[in-house]
């Protein structure tokens, strides 16, 4: 796969996003997701031209944000990305959870800070919770939990048909309590969801 600074390997979930295009000279932006934080404040994971960025909107004021995903994860082309607010204890707080693939390999992974609204923002890269081959797992959904730094993730490949054969589905779960800059074993969980059994971190699956 060639790539420019950031490239996108559209997937189904993304190819059902919703596109805005924003007349501000030349620059188109697409919106890639959203959510509204626990404070009310509402967040956005946009692509301007080939710049990554978070906008936090309140009733009065946007604020723009970079966010460095070729830095965070080089030479890796992005899939799928998901948002979702991070803790009570600052309203500026955002986790998002991606695919991504390099060399015919998707790997899954979330990162988050604490602090968007900062100059010097840390952002904390999980290692590969799970990768895959061939078809990639859509990310169902990206939970954080508003009393805690928890957070919860469901990974799917394969659909139930409403006509004919389903396909052969898939669903893994993940779950990492209060990781905080850390990758703590025996404070997460990676399930196969079908069989209920537990997965190795890293599995290709």
């Amino acid at each position: 796969m060639t790539r420019t600074q950031l490239q996108f390997a559209w997937s189904p979930a993304l190819a059902l996003l919703i596109t805005l295009f924003v007349g501000s000279g030349d620059t188109e932006t697409e919106l890639i997701d959203t959510a509204v934080t626990h404070h009310g404040r509402r967040i956005s994971l946009v692509l301007d031209d080939e710049a990554m960025n978070i906008i936090a909107e309140t009733a009065d004021s946007e604020s723009r944000y970079g966010l460095p995903l070729n830095e965070l994860l080089p030479g890796e082309a992005l899939v799928q990305a998901v948002l979702a607010p991070w803790t009570t204890t600052r309203p500026d707080g955002v986790a998002i959870a991606v695919a991504t693939e390099m060399d015919g390999l998707t790997s899954y992974r979330f990162l988050f800070t604490t602090a968007i609204e900062t100059a010097d923002a840390t952002w904390f890269v999980s290692p590969v919770i799970f990768a895959s081959t061939g078809r990639p797992f859509d990310i169902l959904n990206l939970t954080t939990f508003p009393r805690g730094d928890s957070l919860s993730l469901t990974f799917r490949r394969g659909f139930y048909r409403t006509h004919g054969e389903n396909e052969d589905v898939r669903l893994i779960e993940f779950n990492e309590c209060c990781p905080m800059g850390r990758f703590t074993a025996g404070r997460n969980v990676l399930m196969d969801a079908r069989t209920g059994k537990k997965l190795e971190f890293g599995v290709v699956l």
